[in-house]
């Protein structure tokens, strides 16, 4: 269980204050002025290389098997017909 999240936005410059293996950039992406978060998962400290539109992006993240709006209009249907 994660107690804690924190997370920052830095910019990466040529000039940085910490240094990010040779082969991270060209793998994720990541460019001179681009933006990236620091999370802190209770100790661990990370780099993610930040999403451009984080909205559309997400889009169908968290999909299921089933829809879950689609589950809660069939069980507000279910207690309107119970209440009458």
């Amino acid at each position: 269980m994660i107690a804690h999240l924190l997370v920052h936005e830095v910019t990466r410059s040529c000039q940085a204050p910490f240094q990010i293996f040779r082969d991270a950039p060209k793998k994720y992406g990541l460019k001179p002025g681009g933006q990236v978060s620091l999370v802190d998962y209770g100790g661990v400290l990370s780099i993610v290389p930040a999403m451009a539109d984080p909205v559309t992006e997400a889009a169908g993240m968290l999909k299921g098997e089933r829809s879950l709006t689609g589950a809660l209009l069939a069980e507000r249907a279910a207690e309107r017909t119970r209440e009458r």
